[in-house]
């Protein structure tokens, strides 16, 4: 019996340890929440894992920009981005405890707007370049690369939408593939000479 009750208490004993090293642990853990486009919403939601409900970008360059718009207080400066700043969808971002300590927890609502615009150039850059890559090497028509990436990373209309991306590839990366097309020949030709 003492036995049994010896193990019992070496046993809740490991298992408080157990908990009170991760309560320490999420203590050096803060958040703070932000506003982004839906479609950044939904880049974030497949791209990133979430740690205890937060986005971690403390290892990516993502994390920089975040820290330098932290402030210590809500700053309530009069602005135009009533319509822009509705629109846009919450997402809570894990910060250092030192950055929380130095800086603050929170992100202006201009800050917002730029940082969510910021990484909707991002998702559109990494789109068009998963299309030209698709279509180039994959030998796919252009419209099904575009098709298949919004089906991929589960886009809704409201997002991203095809004609909305086919209209920034058709605009922005048209020239982009006819030089990487002419690059590929001219390697191609120097190889086999």
């Amino acid at each position: 019996m003492s036995v049994v009750l010896f193990v019992l208490s070496v046993t809740t004993k490991n298992i408080s340890y157990l908990s009170e090293k991760k309560i320490m642990a999420q203590k050096n853990i803060h958040k703070t929440k932000t506003r982004v486009h839906p479609a950044v919403y939904r880049y974030l939601e497949n791209t990133f894992p979430k740690r205890q409900g937060a986005y971690d970008f403390r290892k990516h360059f993502y994390y920089n920009l975040i820290s330098s718009g932290l402030s210590r207080k809500r700053v309530s400066v009069p602005s135009m981005l009533s319509k822009q700043y509705e629109n846009l969808r919450e997402v809570e971002i894990i910060i250092t405890s030192w950055d929380y300590n130095h800086y603050g927890e929170h992100i202006s609502p201009v800050y917002q707007v730029s940082l969510s615009k910021y990484l909707y150039k991002q998702l559109l850059y990494h789109a068009c370049y998963y299309v030209l890559m698709a279509h180039i090497f994959g030998m796919m028509p252009r419209d099904t690369a575009i098709k298949q990436y919004l089906l991929e990373n589960l886009f809704d209309d409201g997002e991203l939408n095809y004609p909305a991306l086919r209209k920034h590839y058709q605009r922005h990366w048209m020239e982009t593939e006819k030089v990487f097309k002419e690059d590929l020949a001219n390697f191609n030709n120097k190889t086999s000479d």
